[in-house]
């Protein structure tokens, strides 16, 4: 069903459960930033990409206003919700800041094979950076994966956009393929590093 979001473009990819600071300075957001505090409605954040606003964004909702500036400015914080698929898009509607007709972006978390290869890799990259933590992954873990393994904008947003676990563990599966050999020599180094600059006895 679609309905319609206020929307704020952003060069920012918002994973689902996500929270992440954002810098208020434009009018039309700062209204934006107004109605949220004062009616509780939530906004889309629409990922711009080489200069081009996407089609599936995250809808979030506003967590806190963490300071406000003498001059309008804010710093708040907002949590991503859902994903959703971007059907229409108004620069100006019935507000300063944009708005769309939107729908729910639908997700099928049956967990497959390529699940369980995800986990033996990410449980490698654990021992390899020692981690200590479960490789166990659900799927508010697989977008934290997807942003701590420092994918850049272009990766994260294929992981956004995926309409499956399977798509998901796919595409992390091939990242992961080639930053795992990085990763471990850059560990390797580092230990080298380190046992160098200890006081070897004779």
């Amino acid at each position: 069903m679609n309905y319609t979001l206020p929307l704020f473009p952003l060069s920012l990819v918002v994973f689902p459960g996500q929270t992440v600071p954002l810098h208020i300075f434009e009018p039309r957001y700062k209204e934006l930033i107004a109605h949220c505090r004062k009616e509780g409605i939530s906004f889309g954040i629409l990922p711009v990409i080489d200069n081009a606003v996407k089609q599936v964004g995250t809808k979030v909702q506003l967590l806190d206003v963490v300071r406000e500036y003498d001059d309008g400015r804010l710093d708040v914080k907002v949590q991503g919700v859902t994903c959703f698929r971007l059907r229409s898009f108004s620069e100006k509607g019935r507000h300063l800041y944009p708005e769309g007709e939107v729908e729910d972006l639908t997700f099928d978390e049956t967990r497959t094979d390529e699940a369980d290869e995800l986990e033996a890799m990410v449980k490698d990259l654990y021992e390899i950076m020692r981690i200590d933590k479960n490789a166990g992954l659900n799927l508010q873990e697989l977008y934290m994966l997807a942003h701590r393994i420092g994918l850049d904008i272009r990766d994260q947003y294929e992981i956004l956009r995926c309409e499956s676990t399977r798509e998901q563990c796919q595409l992390l599966c091939s990242r992961l393929e080639s930053l795992i050999p990085k990763i471990k020599e850059m560990e390797e180094i580092r230990r080298r590093i380190q046992l160098n600059g200890q006081f070897q006895p004779r």
